[in-house]
């Protein structure tokens, strides 16, 4: 079952749906521990960080569109800023640091405060764990996007995709078989995979007990 379905009744008042802001998103990773300053464990992996701001539609979360290079098994795709883990990172955190400042120019350490982490998952076949970050950015910064690696810097609310109108699909063909895969669109972008999951367990951090669809070929 994707979010949509379980996260409409996402913190009511008077039974209408609330607008999610900040100080939502803070509440939910309030209470939260991470471990996200200690070092990354042995095998291959990645970071990426749902950075999220205040906006007048609520709090928003930033995506990226990759820039288009041959080697990249998800060049094009719709994304989280983020990218793999270095030898001489000394944490995930520092990881998130470095790659979202070569990607869309954002200084995390200066501006923005680390709320929590989402469950990891593994991009298969690649077996690369990925292990999403939180943040919350302080108002009046922008990302300014690196044409070698991003192609696109967008926001989305975090409403929106909680939204009937956000739910699309993607289809792919594997092997000469289809596969339709649940997504969100983001005003004619379509985020599938596994965005669409870390993006899902984002939303169901807000709601605790509610459950994410798979959306990984």
């Amino acid at each position: 079952m994707g979010p949509h379905k379980k996260l409409s009744s996402l913190v009511t008042r008077g039974g209408k749906p609330m607008r999610v802001d900040m100080e939502c998103v803070r509440r939910a990773f309030g209470a939260r521990e991470t471990d996200a300053s200690s070092p990354a464990p042995a095998g291959r992996h990645a970071v990426v960080a749902a950075i999220l701001r205040d906006s007048p539609d609520g709090a928003e979360v930033l995506l990226i569109r990759r820039a288009e290079h041959e080697l990249d098994p998800w060049s094009g795709h719709m994304a989280l800023p983020g990218g793999h883990v270095d030898a001489s990172d000394a944490s995930l955190v520092a990881t998130a640091v470095r790659e979202i400042s070569e990607e869309v120019g954002l200084d995390l350490i200066g501006h923005a405060q680390l709320l929590g982490r989402l469950p990891e998952l593994v991009a298969a076949p690649a077996q690369l764990t990925i292990s999403p970050l939180v943040f919350a950015l302080a108002a009046g910064h922008e990302p300014e996007a690196n044409p070698g690696e991003v192609a696109d810097a967008v926001w989305a609310t975090l409403d929106h995709l909680r939204s009937p109108l956000a739910k699309s699909s993607y289809e792919l063909s594997v092997r000469q078989q289809r596969h339709i895969f649940p997504a969100f669109d983001v005003r004619g972008r379509i985020v599938w995979g596994l965005t669409y999951r870390i993006l899902g367990n984002l939303l169901s951090t807000l709601e605790p007990g509610s459950e994410t669809g798979a959306g990984e070929p």
